[in-house]
């Protein structure tokens, strides 16, 4: 379904006040009138531009269906990311919230697990060389 509104205002030409824009140049962006189309047309012309021209309401009939297609799409994607549209867009940003502080408290959990080890080998290893070291060292003394 394409949506065109019927009581859409008409915007007045900046050039020619007593005409309306009915048409737009896809080539430069821009808005005419039909007191503006011959001039913009030469005006391409000359620069060796070929025109390309649309009246407004084929310009909103298409960006419309790009519209519902973006729609659709960003539907699609959302649906596949578990997001139920009869549920609100709170509910889906605060199960994401919620989903997101699971996996931080899980990746603390896996660090604090590995500093764990960290600290207990390096506690073994420390405590196995310094009682070497001790050893020698009061062997040391006892010559001395």
């Amino acid at each position: 379904m394409i949506y065109t509104d019927p009581n859409l205002t008409m915007v007045r030409c900046t050039k020619h006040s007593h005409n309306y824009y009915t048409n737009y140049c896809c080539r430069t962006y821009t808005p005419l009138c039909p007191s503006c189309m011959d001039s913009h047309i030469k005006n391409l012309l000359s620069q060796g531009i070929k025109p390309e021209i649309d009246t407004l309401k084929k310009i909103r009939d298409m960006c419309s269906l790009k519209t519902i297609s973006i729609a659709k799409v960003l539907k699609d994607e959302l649906k596949k990311l578990g997001f139920n549209s009869s549920r609100s867009t709170e509910f889906f940003i605060e199960n994401t919230v919620n989903t997101l502080e699971d996996t931080r408290k899980k990746l603390h959990r896996i660090i604090d697990e590995y500093v764990d080890i960290l600290k207990s080998s390096f506690s073994s290893k420390y405590q196995s060389e310094s009682g070497g070291v001790l050893s020698e060292m009061n062997s040391l003394v006892k010559h001395i």
